[in-house]
């Protein structure tokens, strides 16, 4: 795994790890503040902004990744999941079958599907972190939109790749073909992805992938 590229997938654990302790310490936070009676109250203005850099000292140590955490990160992405469906993709990935996922357990399932060339590696959870590898920022505000760029995800590419002179240009290309397809802006698309679309794509090619494997 390249530097670059450890630094986006740190970023995203740091994100997830804890996601749902912290929406609610800044819902009730809001609360407070606007005199908010109940969550029916909220209008837009009320709604929290979550900081992608506050975090509770007590958690530091034992960062770890919960069904509740993907169940909020994924509502913010604009896709729903069931308690069945989140404790998928968490058995998925937990080793020692405690029940959440630690940077070592979020790591390695991220370094063995870079390197999976038989489709057999569980990646449901993967595509949903690769997608939010190209996210420009994760910081939740009235600005964020759930969606990547164009721009934004080949910057993301070459940052990763771009100091190999001689491949990594045609190995940029060639993925950002892959992802959006018809969506690029040279196709006359709107050059962006939201998750669901993005997972349409990814999901295709790792299901044929598996399917060719077993044959």
């Amino acid at each position: 795994m390249q530097g670059q590229e450890e630094k986006d997938l740190l970023r995203v654990f740091n994100f997830l790890a804890g996601r749902s302790r912290q929406t609610s310490r800044n819902t009730t936070h809001q609360i407070i503040l606007q005199g908010v009676s109940a969550p029916g109250d909220w209008s837009l203005s009320h709604r929290p902004i979550l900081d992608k850099d506050a975090k509770d000292p007590r958690e530091e140590e034992t960062r770890v990744i919960t069904a509740a955490d993907l169940s909020q990160t994924l509502r913010t992405l604009g896709r729903k999941c069931t308690i069945k469906q989140l404790e998928h993709m968490i058995w998925e990935v937990d080793e020692n079958l405690d029940g959440v996922i630690d940077w070592e357990e979020f790591k390695r399932m991220y370094q063995r599907n870079v390197a999976d060339e038989t489709g057999l590696e569980p990646f449901e959870l993967f595509n949903i972190v690769q997608f939010m590898t190209y996210l420009p920022s994760l910081r939740v505000d009235r600005d964020f939109k759930a969606q990547i760029t164009e721009d934004d995800t080949m910057s993301t590419l070459f940052a990763r790749y771009g100091h190999d002179q001689t491949n990594g240009r045609i190995q940029v290309e060639g993925l950002m073909t892959r992802l959006f397809g018809d969506k690029l802006k040279a196709e006359k698309g709107e050059g962006a992805l939201t998750l669901d679309e993005y997972l349409g794509v990814v999901g295709i090619r790792s299901y044929a992938r598996k399917r060719s494997a077993c044959l």
